[in-house]
This record gives structure tokens, C-alpha cells and sequence, in this order.
């Protein structure tokens, strides 16, 4: 009872206090930015994955695929830091019809490709070396620090102007801002476009297999803003 009554008390002196202060008169908006922009680079996330009867030949299997794609990746004068592994694994399952266990192995291993314009080539190679697995292709913008920043800069721009909307509306003014909020994870989403269609030119087939698209890179915000 005791503590309930300190509480209640203290309560109601935070109140008065804020009474003989004055509350500070603000508004609470959310921006927005967006900046689209076209990607110039690509992560492509490959795996290479067999099965066999004991674990030292499938993981042989494996690793002369990585072999293969690496070596190829230096044939193509990719940095040795634009390709990576990325998670090696190596299981043992046992299988009742056959009575016996059987062993998967598998490796992951990405690629970060700089021109775009290689990627028909670049996959083509890629699917002789021995992978048998493609798990996405990321695309990313070389800018995307900077395209961040201003997207930021949009959505403080945006918070803003729907302050001064409203202040307007209210016979008011916007002051400086008292509490600024980042309140998403800025992630560049990308959206790809329709595919050039296939054209028939001197005798073979042109062929294009990636739609470049683009990449939206958002961010929202949080501002009080102080009111006059």
C-alpha cells in the first residue's frame, strides 16, 4: 500500500512539474525515400552437390567441381575476392531399402560478377565445370552507399513537407526537429524487368537471359518536429 502510494505521488508531481514547465508544442511525421536505380554488378550463388556410398568419394566429387569453377573463374580474370565459399556440407543418411548408408555432400560457393555483360558467357562456363546447382542471383549497385544517402536525405525532405502540411493547416510553423527515428531496415529490393524476346539474326540465335530490372532502394523515418 505503502509503495503504491509513493508511485501515485510521484506520479503527480512529474505531472505538475510538466504544468508549470510547459509542454513543448510538436508533431510526429514518417517519410519516405526512394531511389531506383539500374544494377551494374551481381552476386550469383552456386552449389555444387553429389551423393554416393561412402563420404571420402562424394566429398572427391565435390571438390573437383569447386576445382573446376574456380579455375575457371581465374580463366575469366575474376578477382580471387569475388569468389567465395560459402558453406560445405557433408551428411550421412541411411537408406532402408538399400540397407545401407548413403552419403550427400555439398558446397556453396558465390561469385560476384562486375559486368553484366558477361553473365551469358560467364554461366554457360560455369555449367561445363560441374555445378548442378544454382541458387540466385543477386543483383546490387555498385553506389549503394552513396543511392542510401540520399534516400535518406529524401525521406527527411518528405517528413518535412507533411510537417508543414499540417502546420500550415493549423496557423503554424515548423520548428527544428527534437528526435529523428530510422524505423526500417534499408534494403534494396530488386525488380526485374520483362525479358528481351529471342531474335533470330544471321543464322543463329541471339540469345539474353537475365533481365537486368532494378533495384528500389527505400528507406523510412521518424521525426517530432517542434511546432511554433
Amino acid at each position: 500500500m505503502k509503495k503504491s502510494l509513493i508511485l501515485i505521488l510521484f506520479s503527480s508531481m512529474s505531472l505538475i512539474a510538466q504544468e508549470k514547465g510547459g509542454l513543448v508544442p510538436s508533431i510526429s511525421v514518417s517519410g519516405t525515400g526512394i531511389i531506383n536505380v539500374v544494377p551494374d554488378k551481381a552476386i550469383i550463388k552456386l552449389q555444387v552437390e553429389h551423393q554416393g556410398e561412402s563420404a571420402s568419394q562424394t566429398k572427391k566429387m565435390v571438390d573437383e567441381g569447386i576445382d573446376g569453377i574456380i579455375k575457371f573463374c581465374r580463366k575469366k580474370r575474376i578477382a580471387s575476392n569475388d569468389v567465395q565459399s560459402k558453406r560445405i556440407q557433408l551428411h550421412k543418411n541411411y537408406n532402408y531399402q538399400k540397407k545401407q548408408y548413403e552419403f550427400r555432400a555439398s558446397q556453396a560457393i558465390h561469385i560476384v560478377l562486375r559486368d553484366l555483360r558477361d553473365f551469358d558467357n560467364l554461366m554457360e562456363g560455369l555449367m561445363d565445370t560441374g555445378v548442378n546447382r544454382i541458387d540466385g542471383v543477386q543483383m546490387l549497385s555498385t553506389k549503394q552507399g552513396d543511392l542510401m544517402r540520399k534516400a535518406r536525405i529524401r525521406a527527411i525532405q518528405d517528413a518535412k513537407q507533411k510537417a508543414e502540411d499540417y502546420a500550415h493547416a493549423l496557423g503554424q510553423k515548423v520548428g527544428k526537429a527534437i528526435t529523428i527515428s530510422e524505423y526500417s531496415n534499408p534494403q534494396p529490393v530488386y525488380r526485374a524487368k520483362s525479358m528481351a524476346p529471342m531474335a533470330e539474326s544471321s543464322g543463329r540465335l541471339d540469345r539474353e537471359t537475365l533481365a537486368v530490372g532494378e533495384l528500389e532502394i527505400k528507406t523510412r523515418i521518424s521525426v517530432l518536429f517542434e511546432l511554433h
